[in-house]
């Protein structure tokens, strides 16, 4: 008895072992995906990220189309504004113009910038645009590296058919201004952290102080001569700054030996003019338009407009270039995507005509498996009845 419990219960664990392995195949012929093993499916999970990673480098393109498409169209219509404006700019440059017509074109020459600058502000897709001093930056691949990374460089219409001479004038000014503070205050700071308590030291050092004022005064009072660039606020504060220096460093002269200097104090002052000078600089660089109401502004018009026109047409081309570039790089995107797909596909899909002669032979080890046991339990039965 004890031989027929021991084979029916090695019965019963293979029967059992049978029917694991057919619900596993089953499920495998199901779900069209083989059982991996670790390796495998580490390899899967590392192909899955890529893919995933092109989808998303797919769609980065896309959105950067949708800007550039956008670009291209504001830039076609910018470059008809254009043109129309130097249609106004060629009437009103001759001389027989009267008063109310040249009024007349430059009331629709102005009217056609404020469009261009409009056009400036509202060509752009969820804040981004190629239309200004910015460009886009593209995640086109799957690091970090520059050559995962494609810009798409900007045109710049916020100066398009306007002027900025003046301002363009008071700002070298003050860029000049800039720098010499910089390099005065640099020498002044040596200087004072130079003085001695000796004689010669602080009068050398005084004097130099002295002279660092001087040239700062003077730098900005460099502003003053930038005529219409700057207002005549800007002009005051800058002078006042100035002023301001010179008379916190003549103080310093009159130390006498043996009274140290104190340690940067002109360096802060000139720093003062530095800051100053950056600030009348940002306010001066706005723009007006071009004002075509005389013969000879109808002219430089002419002028300005012919590069203008220039720069759209070389943004439009830029703008092409990009597209297609961007075009490329998705089909190599998707073309990828694909290849990998491909390569988990073919690592998890299964043999199914294997699977399916796989899932015959265990069901028709089971049925064996089976019948063994009520084979068993039909002995068993016989032998307990001896014994009744």
């Amino acid at each position: 008895m004890s031989g027929l419990t021991s084979l029916s219960s090695t019965l019963t664990s293979g029967v059992n072992d049978t029917q694991a392995k057919i619900n596993t195949t089953q499920t495998q012929l199901a779900s069209n995906k083989k059982t991996l093993d670790p390796a495998q499916q580490g390899v899967v999970t590392r192909l899955t990220a890529q893919v995933e990673g092109y989808t998303a480098v797919k769609s980065n393109i896309s959105q950067a189309q949708s800007v550039i498409s956008v670009a291209q169209t504001g830039l076609s219509a910018i470059s008809d504004m254009l043109t129309q404006m130097q249609t106004m700019a060629t009437k009103a440059s001759s001389s027989g113009v009267t008063a109310s017509d040249a009024a007349s074109y430059q009331a629709t020459f102005a009217s056609l910038a404020d469009q261009i600058q409009n056009l400036a502000k509202s060509s752009s897709v969820n804040g981004a645009s190629v239309l200004g001093t910015t460009g886009l930056t593209i995640q086109t691949g799957l690091d970090e590296t520059a050559a995962s990374k494609t810009a798409v460089g900007s045109t710049n219409i916020v100066t398009l058919g306007t002027t900025n001479t003046a301002g363009t004038a008071g700002a070298a000014a003050v860029t000049a201004a800039v720098g010499l503070s910089s390099t005065t205050a640099t020498a002044a700071s040596n200087a004072l952290t130079a003085t001695t308590t000796t004689g010669t030291g602080a009068v050398a050092a005084n004097a130099l102080v002295a002279s660092t004022a001087i040239a700062s005064y003077k730098a900005a009072a460099a502003v003053t001569a930038a005529g219409a660039g700057v207002t005549a606020a800007q002009t005051a504060t800058a002078l006042a700054a100035a002023t301001a220096a010179a008379s916190a460093v003549t103080a310093a002269t009159t130390l006498v030996a043996g009274v140290v200097v104190p340690t940067g104090t002109a360096a802060t002052e000139v720093a003062l003019i530095a800051s100053t000078a950056v600030a009348n600089a940002a306010a001066i660089a706005g723009t007006a338009p071009v004002d075509i109401s005389t013969a000879a502004g109808a002219q430089a018009a002419l002028a300005k407009l012919g590069i203008d026109l220039a720069s759209v047409s070389a943004g439009q081309s830029t703008l092409s270039a990009s597209s297609v570039g961007l075009a490329a790089q998705s089909t190599m995107a998707d073309g990828l995507g694909i290849n990998l797909q491909n390569t988990i596909d073919s690592i998890q899909k299964p043999d199914q005509a294997a699977l399916q002669i796989k899932l015959t032979q265990l069901n028709n080890q089971s049925t064996v498996d089976f019948y063994l046991i009520s084979q068993m339990n039909t002995a068993s039965q016989a032998v307990l009845s001896l014994f009744r």
